[in-house]
């Protein structure tokens, strides 16, 4: 191998902060060793690096660093700072873009939610509580768990929006239905709340209000949906405001004329038996409805609240339907 003649190798001595691309070599317990220039090594501490990097760390692997000290010997470096500036170039491209960011819970203050934007570094941003809705606010968050939301101002820090974010998403969704004339959408369930769920159709988060999902008094969404769970929804136009449009889960909608043949035709219907009482029993059907039969319509015999159990199933007739008032009577 020809070696380089003397007067061909430059020496130039390293300052603090000056930036270099270095080679990965080997590495201890401590440290991670890079190669730059002509022969010259580096180390950089271990810790910067995770698990999953320093396993597939190799000789082919480019790493910019910046020079911590000045020595000649081994000289300390660090990517740490070339780290956070790439995450914030990739964050500030987000702002300008009015792209959503994942931001992640870090604690809560009486007017804000303070969170991380970083992957690796810690990037602060706050969420105001004018930006969210009560809710959203209001809900319990773990550690680092994400809140979707859009940067709206950067001076001293981040300020994020979780309203901006979803009123986009509407819009969106709004030109996209213009625009392909669509009469119902299939979507995936993300998310589970006290009064409505969050669903995902083409990277747009939507929520659909619990009067469009469901008929039953329960309280929990989660025992009637599940999460990643698949459904269709139809597009229905307010009928005050014609350019606002609902989405209401397209079995809420067909369950109506099942429900008005089997009354006209005398058929029988079956439901989970989900409460009793004195006054008579309660049954869930299609995990949709809560019907109510009272005890004069329950048995042609004396009403005894022990013929019946919680969880078994009972046939059942509809002897009225009222769906302008989403409300029937069977017994």
């Amino acid at each position: 191998m020809n070696q380089p003649d003397i007067k061909d190798i430059k020496i130039s001595v390293p300052k603090i902060g000056d930036e270099i691309d270095c080679t990965f070599s080997r590495k201890d317990k401590e440290f991670i060793y890079v190669e730059f220039g002509y022969k010259s090594e580096g180390r950089i501490n271990i810790g910067e690096f995770t698990d999953e990097e320093i396993k597939i760390l190799n000789t082919s692997n480019k790493i910019r660093a910046e020079f911590k000290d000045e020595s000649f010997s081994f000289p300390m470096l660090s990517t740490l700072n070339i780290r956070r500036n790439l995450e914030k170039e990739s964050i500030n491209k987000k702002f300008k873009n009015n792209e959503p960011i994942d931001a992640k819970f870090i604690a809560k203050k009486n007017d804000h939610i303070l969170v991380n934007l970083g992957e690796k570094d810690f990037i602060k941003g706050k969420i105001p509580r004018t930006e969210m809705n009560d809710e959203s606010f209001n809900k319990f968050y773990r550690k680092n768990q994400i809140i979707k939301s859009e940067i709206i101002t950067f001076e001293s820090e981040y300020i994020l929006s979780v309203n901006k974010l979803k009123n986009n998403h509407k819009q969106k969704f709004l030109e996209y239905i213009k625009n392909n004339d669509t009469k119902e959408i299939s979507a995936k369930i993300t998310e589970i709340k006290d009064s409505k769920i969050v669903i995902n159709f083409m990277d747009l988060e939507l929520e659909v209000d619990r009067e469009n999902i469901t008929y039953s008094n329960k309280k929990n969404l989660n025992n009637i949906f599940k999460k990643n769970s698949i459904h269709i929804f139809n597009l229905v136009k307010s009928a005050h405001q014609n350019e606002i449009i609902n989405l209401q889960i397209s079995s809420l909608k067909n369950q109506w004329p099942e429900l008005i043949n089997a009354k006209n035709n005398k058929i029988e219907l079956s439901g989970k038996i989900i409460a009793v009482k004195e006054f008579g029993i309660f049954i869930e059907y299609n995990k949709i409805f809560d019907i109510y039969i009272p005890r004069k319509e329950c048995s042609w015999k004396k009403y005894e609240t022990k013929d019946f159990t919680v969880n078994d199933f009972i046939n059942f007739n509809i002897i009225s339907v009222n769906e302008r008032e989403k409300k029937f009577w069977d017994r």
